[in-house]
């Protein structure tokens, strides 16, 4: 049996049973998702659930396909609104629509 497994995301084969997620098939395939990949791929998924639960509080990035709150993290300012983003937090990109 190897110790060393391959991520079907990242596509990397340097990794132990440590760095992988477990799955049913993992040690019988030598093949899994790591768990950076894993994390990244939740976070997605928490993301786009809250934009189809509200999607006026959503932005999507037309470069990265990346998706985000409308606001910007922070206190809220003196006559209690919030700032608005105007760019993509990931890419910096302004070419940002709603979701």
């Amino acid at each position: 049996m190897s110790d060393v497994f391959s991520c079907r995301s990242c596509k990397k084969a340097e990794f132990t049973v440590i760095q992988m997620k477990r799955e049913r098939k993992l040690l019988s395939n030598n093949r899994g998702i790591c768990k950076p990949c894993y994390a990244e791929y939740v976070k997605l998924n928490l993301r786009l659930k809250k934009a189809k639960k509200n999607p006026k509080e959503s932005l999507k990035c037309d470069n990265c396909d990346g998706i985000f709150s409308i606001y910007n993290r922070g206190p809220t300012q003196k006559n209690g609104t919030k700032k608005l983003k105007t760019e993509c937090p990931y890419c910096k990109s302004e070419n940002i629509d709603r979701y």
